[in-house]
Parts: C-alpha cells; sequence; structure tokens
C-alpha cells in the first residue's frame, strides 16, 4: 500500500494558542513534526507538508501552501489534495506527535469505497488524523468556495466512513493528544 498513500501534514495554522510555530515546538526531544514525520514515513511513498513557513523546508520534504489562504484545516487538506500523486491521503495535524505508525498501518488497514475514512473514539471524531481519497476534492473545493469550513461539515459532505479506534490495541487519549499550549508540552 506504501505506493498509494501520501502522507499529508497539516502545519500552516496560526498557532495562536502556543504563541509560537506549533510544528517547530520540540516534544520528548524532537520538534512536533519530526516526530509525526517518524510515524508516517513507513506508509507514504510522498510526503507534503502544507504551511507556508518556510523553516518546514529544511526538512527535506515538499513543502506547499493553501490555495485557498484563511481556511484551516480544511484548506489545508485541499492543498495537500491537490498536490498529492495518490489516491488515499494520510492526513494528519502537526499537532499530533503521539499518534503512532501502528495506528496509521490500522487505519490504512480499514480503506474501503469512501471518500474519508476518519477515526472515532467516545463519540469524538478524528477528522485531522484520517485517510481521505482523491475524488473528495469536487466536495472540498465547493466547502471551501461557500465558505463552510468546519470539518464536522466536510466529514458529512464526504459522507465519511467512521472507524472505532480499538481501544484494547490504542489509547485514544495518548495517541489524539492535542499540543495546543505550551503547558500541553512536557518539561523534558
Amino acid at each position: 500500500m506504501k505506493d498509494n498513500i501520501t502522507a499529508i501534514i497539516l502545519a500552516g495554522g496560526k498557532s495562536s494558542r502556543m504563541g509560537t510555530e506549533k510544528g517547530l515546538v520540540k516534544f520528548r526531544g524532537k520538534k512536533m513534526v519530526e516526530l509525526v514525520l517518524e510515524n508516517v514515513r513507513p506508509l507514504a511513498s510522498e510526503v507534503l507538508i502544507v504551511s507556508s513557513n518556510k523553516e518546514y523546508h529544511k526538512l527535506g520534504y515538499a513543502v506547499i501552501e493553501d490555495i485557498h489562504k484563511d481556511c484551516g484545516p480544511l484548506g489545508g487538506i485541499h492543498a495537500g489534495l491537490v498536490n498529492s500523486k495518490s489516491d488515499w491521503n494520510l492526513v494528519v495535524a502537526c499537532d499530533l506527535p503521539l499518534v503512532t505508525t501502528d495506528f496509521f498501518s490500522f487505519l490504512v488497514s480499514q480503506t474501503e469505497k469512501t471518500k474519508a475514512l476518519i477515526p472515532v473514539h467516545d463519540l469524538k471524531l478524528e477528522p485531522l488524523c484520517g485517510l481521505y481519497h482523491k475524488s473528495a476534492l469536487p466536495e472540498i473545493e465547493s466547502l471551501l468556495l461557500k465558505k463552510e469550513l468546519k470539518m464536522q461539515n466536510a466529514v458529512q459532505q464526504l459522507a465519511a466512513t467512521f472507524v472505532e479506534v480499538p481501544k484494547e490495541k490504542f489509547d485514544p487519549s495518548v495517541i489524539f493528544q492535542n499540543v495546543n499550549t505550551p503547558d500541553d508540552v512536557p518539561v523534558s
């Protein structure tokens, strides 16, 4: 499957709560984006980082900017899908540094005929850690043009398939721990 997957790392947020570029913040001794890269690389034939910050170029991967500016994560997913060479795209936010390769492998193993595959746990959706098919582009483009930017609306519009996170294998409170503020970064 590696030949058919592009990893799209969303690193274009404003980071207002963090006060600095989130993906470049050190977390457990590495930049958060580096931790995400380590966990997606084994599954992806191509990696795209969506950001306008030139610092990401130093990582050696393609860095692309949003086509539709100031449209949040949906704009980043759109830019990634437009630039992807793959049908299936593993999308992950740079502030989810604890999602493991094993979890991404689990998610990839669940692919079926759908436009988006979104993990769910405790009735909570994780649309910024999912698989998106390139065929979702027309719907996403339409939402962006209408300025309907909420991810919850997007996954509904895409008729996404929801995959329950198997808690016997993965602890959602750990892998989906979102790092948004300096207080969320452990002292190392």
